[in-house]
């Protein structure tokens, strides 16, 4: 049976000699599996694939990811949904005594932050 012919999915040119990347559902040359937005080299490095285009995972925190309205730094995991805003879960905080708001507690809203019934 012969080799299926690979075609790079950044340059659309067929992949020669066997130095194909396989990633994503298709295959790269190898220099051109790069992020999409700082063009580091992806290969044996964790990536995130958005709508078909790689991310090395820093650009995809700083350019993708919802920021935390709390903090500003970049949500990557799980977010509390809050005040027309994303929040990390230990930063969902009253801001008068700082314990963590829980995703059933009622809260009362004060310069746009939630502030527990307690306080």
């Amino acid at each position: 049976m012969a080799d299926e012919t690979k075609v790079c999915g950044t340059c659309k040119k067929v992949i020669e000699g066997g130095k194909a990347v396989a990633a994503m559902g298709g295959h790269f040359h190898q220099e051109h599996f790069t992020c999409v937005s700082c063009k580091t080299p992806l290969i044996g490095k964790q990536f995130v694939d958005v709508e078909g285009k790689p991310y090395c995972t820093e650009c995809h925190a700083s350019k993708i990811c919802p920021k935390c309205k709390a903090c500003n730094k970049p949500i990557t995991t799980k977010a509390t949904i809050a005040l027309d805003a994303k929040w990390h879960q230990f930063c969902f905080k009253c801001k008068k005594c700082g314990k963590p708001m829980m995703l059933d507690q009622q809260f009362r809203v004060e310069d746009g932050l939630p502030k527990c019934l307690t306080c």
